[in-house]
């Protein structure tokens, strides 16, 4: 979860890990209540304690990187998802290679990669891999199109980045949502990294985003592979403040390089955030900006095989657990094993 401000209210709610299904203090462990401070105090207006505008990426070894921060710390931070804390990990990086935030962050092929995102002007193009031998970030081909905030998941050997802000004229994959706050512009574009050849390629660009004027950044764009395509879901259009995802569901066929729209959600939560968990699609979100809710998604039983024939099921969170749901807007969903902690 991540740092929500409101005008109205003047209220400030620190980042902080969640769970929304299992009350991890009753199995012994204890949960952070904020996100680590920065090492350095960042020269501006924002609360140095916290970072702001951060992105996730699990190594599939237990452990958890938190890294990019609007308040211009460049710490990367390691949660230990088997011990419930925060650890050094000498095989991983404690520091970003530059300032950035809204950057796309995921382990491609066991090394952990770092690509666009902002600072405090136009985004640059820049993208970087870890070196585990060298203990030393690399520089990787820039990104085509230089982009913040974007939505982006792994699939294979491939990092998929979708939408998210841009001042990249040169193309007509460009646009502006009429409801885009401070005129900001948005780009259609899917852009493909493969680690297994270092180089970038374009996928067909997700032309609805353009016409429907949705948002694509990353409080308001989530993307995730899963069952072998890539699901993308984003905020609608017309809300001052950002709140309310759309209800449209877009699916990126690699094998047939299409877009088409996958069954649509049956709720319209705010700050949606998605994964993949136990072989099920799962989405959550806010409802209301205050009510919890996750859906999973998963195929009839009685079709399975029908990969076009899904539905929504509502899955309920733990009730009257207030401490796993703060206010605030949902930054990333990521699936682990829970792990019981021995006796002592």
């Amino acid at each position: 979860r991540g740092e929500y401000c409101d005008q109205d209210e003047e209220e400030r709610h620190a980042p902080a890990l969640v769970c929304p299904t299992h009350s991890l203090e009753k199995l012994g462990f204890v949960m952070p209540l904020k996100i680590l401070p920065p090492h350095e105090v960042p020269p501006h207006d924002y609360d140095e304690d916290y970072l702001v505008e951060f992105t996730t990426a699990y190594s599939g070894d237990d452990k958890l990187v938190i890294c990019g921060d609007g308040n211009f710390s460049r710490d990367v931070l390691v949660y230990d998802t088997k011990r419930h804390e925060f650890v050094r990990d000498d095989k991983l990086p404690d520091r970003l290679p530059v300032i950035m935030h809204g950057q796309v962050t995921a382990f491609l092929e066991g090394s952990l990669v770092v690509a666009a995102g902002g600072t405090q002007g136009p985004a640059p193009n820049w993208a970087y891999s870890w070196d585990e031998r060298l203990q030393t970030w690399q520089t990787l081909p820039p990104i085509p199109t230089a982009t913040s905030h974007p939505g982006y998941c792994v699939m294979g050997s491939r990092l998929y980045v979708i939408g998210g802000y841009s001042h990249d004229f040169t193309n007509l994959d460009v646009y502006q949502p009429i409801a885009s706050p401070y005129g900001t512009w948005h780009t259609t574009r899917l852009q493909i990294f493969d680690g297994s050849t270092r180089s970038w390629s374009l996928g067909p660009p997700l032309t609805a985003l353009k016409e429907r004027g949705e948002v694509t950044r990353s409080t308001a764009v989530s993307a995730v592979a899963f069952e072998g395509c890539v699901y993308v879901f984003v905020k609608r259009q017309g809300d001052k403040r950002m709140g309310g995802s759309s209800r449209h569901v877009y699916k990126y066929d690699p094998d047939a390089e299409a877009w088409s729209e996958s069954t649509p959600l049956p709720v319209t939560p705010s700050h949606l955030v998605a994964c993949v968990h136990n072989r099920r699609l799962v989405v959550a979100g806010v409802l209301g900006e205050e009510e919890p809710q996750v859906l999973e998604m998963r195929p009839r039983v009685t079709f399975m095989y029908a990969l076009h024939d899904r539905t929504w099921r509502h899955v309920p969170t733990r009730n009257g657990h207030e401490v796993s749901w703060p206010r605030g807007g949902l930054l990333s969903l990521v699936p682990f094993p829970l792990r019981l902690r021995s006796p002592m």
